[in-house]
């Protein structure tokens, strides 16, 4: 048994046991630098605040999310390789093993059949739990993409989450990302339902509304038109007729606010107010939207093949839109 205090031991430790499994509460950026990723076959995480969830995309992308397990109050950090172990206080991150690092503190327990045993016994009771409470792949990309929006109202608010300190220059990446591709018609102001916008923006008062919103659209409510706080908006502009218009402007629309009945109609279903905040930090846009992006986007929309996302039907829903959002993605 071999107590490692430093960063050098810790990751010297970390090369002699080149870990097949792992369980481990948080992720970062840089976790390939510390372990062999062509050794790893499985690893238990904690997909809390704390975990990068580009780290987590990266694991996956490397073992599969059959082999991803998540189990939430996971705080263990446990290193399994073919002969030795190594567990402690670290996370697989830079704060956990860089010189630069939190202090912390792990045990190398060299060849011995016993603890190695021990410590499979462990994981595999961890991987049980986990299985239970996220069973297959859809329930984890639910969990994953819940993540990457708390991490960016973190980012937002300018909270340093462990190992993200510079995580505001990220390139955001579109599998965790909600887009939703939504025409809009010029068709002047919306009138605000003040008090229940207001109630619920606490820093706001009347005088202030109308300055308070950069972009502001309205939906159905919920569970017709179902858009959360953190998703994006790809805004185009269409003619009465439901077709885009070639000249107008294309844009992104960042989602700071969900407020059911934030506006008032007359006879309209529309009543949800979806909006980017003029003062509230905003992640990187998904992608750029060059010239060349924007007459695909038309000629996309043009094609027949999207027709759902048009201005055709009355009312239009977000649902059927939706649907078609990865192939129009990839058609742009």
């Amino acid at each position: 048994m071999k107590i490692c205090t430093t960063p050098q031991e810790r990751r010297d430790a970390l090369e002699i046991v080149k870990p097949i499994k792992i369980a481990v509460a948080y992720v970062g950026m840089g976790w390939d630098k510390y372990i062999d990723k062509d050794f790893l076959e499985e690893i238990i995480l904690s997909p809390t605040l704390g975990s990068n969830p580009l780290a987590i995309l990266e694991i996956v992308k490397v073992i599969g999310f059959d082999n991803v397990y998540f189990l939430d109050r996971l705080h263990s950090k446990i290193y399994i390789g073919n002969d030795q172990v190594f567990l402690g206080s670290p996370n697989l991150s830079t704060n956990g093993f860089s010189n630069n690092g939190n202090h912390e503190i792990g045990v190398l327990l060299e060849k011995g059949a016993s603890q190695k045993k021990c410590s499979i016994d462990i994981f595999d009771a961890y991987k049980a739990e986990a299985q239970k409470d996220y069973h297959d792949e859809e329930s984890k990309w639910d969990k994953l993409k819940k993540l990457y929006r708390r991490w960016q109202e973190s980012i937002e608010s300018e909270f340093n989450i462990s190992d993200n300190k510079s995580s505001n220059k990220e390139k955001p990446d579109l599998n965790l990302i909600t887009i939703h591709v939504v025409p809009y018609i010029i068709n002047g102001d919306l009138e605000y339902n003040f008090n229940v916008v207001l109630g619920a923006i606490n820093q706001l008062n009347s005088t202030k509304l109308d300055d308070y919103f950069k972009e502001d659209f309205e939906f159905l409510p919920d569970p017709d038109d179902n858009i959360q706080k953190g998703d994006w908006i790809l805004a185009w502009p269409c003619d009465q007729k439901g077709y885009p218009i070639a000249d107008e402007r294309i844009y992104w629309v960042y989602v700071h606010h969900v407020i059911p009945s934030g506006y008032i109609h007359s006879g309209s279903p529309y009543t949800k107010l979806v909006g980017q905040a003029a003062s509230l930090k905003t992640p990187p846009e998904p992608f750029r939207l060059t010239p060349t992006k924007k007459a695909n986007i038309r000629v996309a929309l043009n094609s027949g093949n999207f027709n759902d996302m048009l201005f055709l039907r009355k009312p239009w829903t977000l649902g059927p839109a939706d649907k078609l959002v990865p192939a129009f993605l990839a058609a742009i």
